[in-house]
């Protein structure tokens, strides 16, 4: 995104482009239907955001379904066999904390895909959009950054 939007007159000089945030909501007389033809980067990045968080809520829906599944099949095998397995309370605690994880990301995708969705109905919103989700991956990467590095000192 940074390559292909710094170049151009809405990216703030603060992201290391060479405008103004005003320049946003400047359409140059265009109105909201041929706004799209005249700038197909900015369709593009809306495709790739939207097709992105998509793919995520899915993966996230699948996979619960998944566990769902397997969980059931695992608690008749537990109830075939006559030994039971001794769950401590540390292993509920992981994965009482990995289940909030996991939801969290699936309501972060979610909500994103919301977003997308509904600036991208307004041109006016859009290059605006552009720059929230440009500041959201990147603020992501700095925090998943941070956090591997804390955790790289825990061990």
């Amino acid at each position: 995104a940074w390559f292909g939007f710094s170049k151009s007159n809405f990216w703030p000089k603060a992201l290391g482009g060479n405008g103004t945030t005003k320049q946003c909501w400047d359409l140059k007389g265009l109105s909201e239907e041929d706004y799209d033809e005249s700038n197909s980067l900015l369709k593009f990045y809306y495709l790739l955001q939207a097709s992105y968080h998509l793919h995520s809520v899915t993966f996230h829906i699948m996979t619960i379904i998944l566990l769902l599944l397997l969980k059931k099949t695992s608690r008749k095998q537990q109830q075939q066999n006559t030994t039971t397995a001794v769950i401590t309370t540390t292993t509920k605690k992981k994965k009482a904390f990995a289940a909030r994880a996991y939801l969290k990301s699936l309501i972060q995708h979610c909500i994103a895909l919301v977003l997308v969705g509904v600036s991208y109905l307004f041109a006016s919103t859009r290059r605006l959009g552009a720059i929230g989700f440009f500041l959201f991956r990147f603020k992501f990467a700095i925090v998943t950054y941070v956090t591997g590095m804390y955790q790289c000192t825990d061990d």
